[in-house]
Parts: C-alpha cells; structure tokens; sequence
C-alpha cells in the first residue's frame, strides 16, 4: 500500500485507454505486505512493489518453490511519529529502541511529560514491521499488548493522533504515506539523530532509517513484464518515482542486512533470493 502511488501512476503512463476504476482489481491490485506477497506466491501477480522480505516470507517462499528476484526501483524513510502535541520533536536511534525494548518507557526520561510511552506495533510480516525489526539491530523488540497493535497503518496514525486517549503514544510508518497518502494534523513525524525525514535526508542517506524498496517477481521477469520494468528504470520511470513524491534507485547496489540467502548480479539492480 504505501507504494501504490507509484505503481499505479506507471499503469497510467503506460497502458492504452487506461480506466482506473475498471482495472483497480484486474490490472493494479493493493494490499497489506502479507496479502500482496501471497499474491506472489500464488502467482496472481506479475509484480508486487515491497521493501526486502522478511526471514519468513523468505521461508514461505521457499516451502512454495518460488525464487524470488527483486529489482532495487527506490528508496523511502522509515519514520516514526507522535502525537502534535507531545513536547518531543526528536529523538535518538538509541532512544528509539530503548522505547521498543521497554528499557525507555516514561517521557520523563526523554525530557517530555511524565506519562507513560505507549507504542504502537504492526503484524509481523507487514513491510513496516520488518522494517522495525532490522532498526532494532537484534534487540528485543517487546510484544505488543493488544491495544497497542495495529493492523493497518493507517489505524496506527489515527491512534495516535487521537490526542483523547494516546497523546503518550508513539508509532512508525514510511513517510509518504504518513505525510501525503493518510494526512493526519493530529501527528507529527520525528527527527532522528538530528535529521528529519526529508527528500534530500533520504537521497543522501543522512537520515538514519533509510531503506531500499524493490519489484517483486517470481524468477527472473521476463516478456512484457521485464519491460514494463526496464521502462521504470529508465530515465523516464525514474522521473515518475520522483515526480510522485519518492527518491529512485539512480545507481550502485546496496547490500541488504538480511540473513537470507541469494545472488547478486552486480551489473545491475537485481537481486535473487
């Protein structure tokens, strides 16, 4: 979901006669992380538009005989937000995970008020819960009660912006579909490590929780799929990424953090999982 923008803005720059409403479940399908890869693997999709899987998807596919090829198109700040009216603009990486970890869990210890820290997860196997899981650089990142886990990002915006009930609150999303897909006034995106999450933070890497989002595909793509990919790697594409709101992947490959194994082909922005 929170790369539907893109997706769905190459669909109309490059199909005939494109009708939005006809084609939104033929043509240009959106969901959850874990509802898009199973479309995947069952192949009722040509590509699906992801961060990095997680250990268990890898798995998943695996069971299912799937090899999973990801073509590196951009890059997204993973960005955590409180409520507006919470006195904290900021905080560290090292904070950040003391919250998760519940070694922090008053804002009095983060120079806030004294009340306690309520935060909000996603199900595992969404793509901004993986996310969270690589930030946390193997500590423990503590089970959510119930109230505090959400299905949908936007439920997590809303919880929080809910000044009533959860102006202690803290959650996490991508920053395009925090600022621009669910608009919220009632949150505020923090800075961390000094930097905010801002297009020219993520094209040079100095906000700290930057990540590699990719096309999806079941082997390497081949027909008309592999061109549709080529066309979004183009000039052209990379134009459209940036002109809906996103930093493209322009060049060099980043070696994913991730435990799964794979192949590189370093001539290009491929990788096989």
């Amino acid at each position: 979901l929170a790369f539907y923008p893109i997706y769905a803005a190459a669909v109309q720059a490059v199909y005939k006669d494109f009708n939005a409403e006809k084609c939104l479940n033929s043509h240009v399908m959106v969901g959850t992380s874990p509802e898009t890869f199973k479309q995947l693997l069952q192949n009722r999709a040509d590509m699906v538009f992801m961060l990095e899987p997680s250990e268990e998807q890898c798995a998943e596919a695996k069971r299912a005989g799937v090899q999973l090829h990801l073509t590196k198109v951009g890059r997204e700040a993973f960005v955590f937000f409180v409520n507006s009216k919470n006195a904290i603009d900021g905080l560290s990486s090292e904070q950040i995970r003391g919250i998760y970890s519940r070694k922090i869990t008053n804002w009095r210890e983060l120079g806030g008020q004294n009340k306690k820290i309520m935060p909000f997860q996603r199900p595992e196997g969404s793509g901004s819960q993986t996310a969270m899981i690589r930030m946390m650089q193997g500590q423990t990142l503590t089970t959510p009660i119930h109230e505090e886990s959400q299905r949908f990002m936007g439920g997590i915006i809303n919880r929080v912006a809910d000044y009533r009930n959860y102006e202690n609150s803290i959650g996490y999303s991508f920053r395009f579909f925090a600022e621009s897909m669910f608009q919220n006034d009632g949150i505020k995106l923090l800075a961390v490590d000094g930097f905010a999450p801002t297009v020219e933070s993520i094209r040079e890497e100095d906000y700290p929780f930057v990540y590699d989002f990719y096309i999806i595909t079941n082997g390497p793509p081949s027909g008309e799929t592999k061109e549709l990919i080529d066309w979004i790697l183009s000039p052209q594409g990379r134009q459209l990424i940036e002109q809906t709101g996103y930093v493209p992947f322009v060049s060099g490959v980043t070696m994913p953090p991730f435990r799964c194994r794979y192949k590189m082909d370093r001539q290009d922005s491929s990788v096989n999982w």
